[in-house]
């Protein structure tokens, strides 16, 4: 059986596993990331989870790792393995070859990706998205992040900035700049709103801690169908996620089909 090593690291935390060829997750651990600490604390942090999830394989079957996967906020240059810009991390934290730092550390191939993307590409194959063809996430936590995946394709931009949702403009804020605008039903409504319209996709999917406030995106959905001018857009299924962080794990173990 061979094993990627999938991370997802936040800003809080970093969230791993091993994932296996029918993609089951196995030893899946959770970390701090120390986000704010230097680079020095936050790439020791990735080291030391990359470096026990390989000890469950143990060094007789070490062979049997494929990859090492990263689901990571922010510009992801994911053919260049860089982290370009990541708003969740020190100020210092940009422009990181981390492609190259792992691949020399671990000596395997290294793929990466931003972390909405490989949650909307692991609800796409494996979440509520299976079976569609458009699908945007959309993420509610230490910020709001966005991703859309068409035809099981991560859409990345000209900037690989595509689906910055919590950079839209709503009632003259940036959406995500005040915490307590993500919590309100009525921003996130609008917010919708604006994806829909610009976007027609047959499904939004949306994770983060913060879609878990109780009847959230229910009212949302609700003070939603108020604002859409066509009619047809009040019948795009708007769904909270099942998968929540193993969506973003999924994804990740999936970027060796995408782009190995």
């Amino acid at each position: 059986m061979k094993y990627t090593v999938a991370l997802d690291i936040g800003a809080t935390k970093i969230a791993g596993g091993l994932i296996d060829e029918k993609a089951k997750i196995h030893h899946f651990l959770k970390i701090s990331t120390q986000a704010k600490k230097s680079n020095k604390i936050i790439l020791n942090n990735v080291f030391l989870i990359i470096q026990k999830l390989i000890y469950t394989v143990g060094n007789a079957h070490a062979r049997s790792l494929r990859s090492i996967n990263l689901s990571i906020a922010g510009q992801i240059d994911h053919k260049k393995g860089m982290i370009i810009k990541s708003p969740n991390f020190n100020k210092n934290f940009k422009n990181i070859k981390i492609k190259k730092i792992l691949a020399n550390k671990f000596h395997m191939p290294i793929y990466i990706d931003n972390d909405v993307n490989c949650f909307t590409l692991g609800e796409a194959v494996y979440g509520l998205g299976k079976g569609y063809n458009t699908v945007v996430g959309m993420t509610l936590g230490s910020g709001v992040g966005g991703g859309m995946v068409i035809n099981k394709k991560i859409y990345h931009g000209k900037n690989n900035l595509a689906g910055e949702f919590g950079q839209m403009m709503i009632n003259n804020v940036v959406w995500e700049k005040k915490k307590e605008n993500i919590k309100k039903a009525e921003y996130l409504a609008q917010a919708l709103a604006n994806v829909l319209h610009i976007l027609d996709p047959d499904i939004i999917i949306i994770g983060g801690g913060i879609s878990n406030i109780p009847q959230l995106v229910a009212k949302a959905r609700q003070k939603l169908h108020k604002t859409l001018y066509y009619q047809a857009l009040k019948q795009t299924k708007i769904v909270k996620s099942r998968l929540q962080t193993q969506a973003n794990l999924l994804g990740a173990y999936l970027l060796n089909t995408i782009y190995g």
